[in-house]
Parts: C-alpha cells; structure tokens; sequence
C-alpha cells in the first residue's frame, strides 16, 4: 500500500473516544473517519467524523490508501478486539501501532501491530510486545520480558525481568509479576494481585500472594 498516514478508527465508544485524542494530539496519524458493524451505528457522524459501516469500509475507505486502528477494550477477555483484528487484516488493512511520547523505551523493542501504550510507561531493553495487545500507563515492563499477543495491561502493573506473558491476558491495575514467571493464557490477574509462581491456563487469580480463585468458564464470564 502506499505511504499514507490516514487511517480509521473501528470502533463508537468511551475507549474509541480516548484513542481518537491521543492519535489527532499525539501522532503523526490522521483519523479520518470511525467504523463499526452496521448494527451499531445510530448516526452519519461520531467525533465530527463519518462513521460507516465495517461491512463496507473497504469500498469508502480503501486499505490501498488507509490504515486502520481496531480501539476496542478488553470485552471478552479481548477476544472481540482479536476477532476485528483478524477481520480488518483479511479486508487488507494494516493496522498500526501507537506509543505515547512520553514512554521510555529503547531501540531493540520489538512490538507489533494495533498496539497501544498510554503514557509514563517504563519499556527496559530486550523486551517483547506481541500483536493487538493494549498497555496502560504508568507501569514497567521490565528487561526480556516477553507481551503475548491480544492483551491488556492495566495502569501501574510492573512485570519484572524474564516473565512471559500468554495471548488473551487481563493484567489488573498495580498488579505485580514476579521475575520469571509465566502467566498462562487467557488469565485473568486481579488488581493489586502479586503473582510469585506460575499460573494455570483460564485461571483468575487475586490477592497477595496471588492464588487461584476461579477458573474461567460458563459461570465466570469476564466482560465489560
């Protein structure tokens, strides 16, 4: 595709509405307009901006000039943002990737796509971000530590050297993970939770130390 920084936002909520202020005040990006499935949509404009329906996009906005953001939260444990995101990638777009000005990070960050990491957060060497994966501010993620793809990392957790950290993760706010540790996929970490050992798959784990609480299932449901 050509160089362009015009790009779509897909989503019409509170989060999309926060997004779309950091990317016009803190980017080179222009947002040019907003999509959502057809369903969703109760107007012609959002933000000031068009808002069209993401069956059609591809024909209003085309991914051979537009990159497009997927500003989705964690509902579902991220799985809606990662089901958008492999939808807009197969509709040919490219989706980028914000980090606020104000991170501390170093050259050899490997990060991937429709990522975002808000402000005053604390990126040392060697560390990892997968795809689709969203960090709040005000935390560290520290040396060789290892972001899975799909997360969500609420505002002042520190994830200490060495930790690997499953797609489809939800890390609660001032949480804290261990040097080491493996937090497996699709878990669930309470706020203010301190994880010294390694988690089970689909576990919901709170308090300090962290223990298993729950596991995920017809009867936990982690959704907003």
């Amino acid at each position: 595709m050509e160089d362009s920084n015009e790009i779509v936002l897909f989503g019409n909520s509170n989060f999309t509405k926060l997004v779309y202020y950091y990317f016009t005040h803190d980017s080179h990006y222009e947002v040019m307009a907003f999509t959502v499935d057809k369903e969703y949509i109760t107007g012609k404009e959002y933000s000031g901006l068009p808002i069209v329906p993401f069956e059609e996009i591809e024909l209003l906005y085309p991914p051979d000039h537009f990159k497009m953001f997927i500003a989705l939260g964690y509902t579902s444990l991220n799985k809606l943002r990662a089901k958008k995101y492999s939808e807009a990638k197969n509709k040919g777009y490219e989706l980028v990737s914000y980090i606020n000005s104000s991170v501390i990070r170093w050259e050899n960050l490997k990060i991937g796509d429709n990522c975002l990491i808000f402000e005053n957060q604390i990126l040392q060497p060697y560390v990892t971000i997968g795809n689709d994966t969203i960090i709040w501010g005000g935390g560290a993620i520290s040396h060789d530590s290892i972001i899975g793809d799909h997360c969500f990392i609420a505002s002042n957790v520190v994830v200490l050297g060495n930790v690997r950290v499953e797609p489809y993760c939800f890390l609660g706010a001032n949480a804290t993970i261990k040097e080491g540790i493996t937090v497996a996929r699709a878990c669930v970490i309470g706020m203010g939770a301190s994880v010294t050992r390694n988690t089970e798959e689909d576990g919901v784990y709170v308090g300090v130390p962290a223990r298993l609480r729950s596991k995920i299932g017809s009867q936990d449901k982690f959704m907003t």
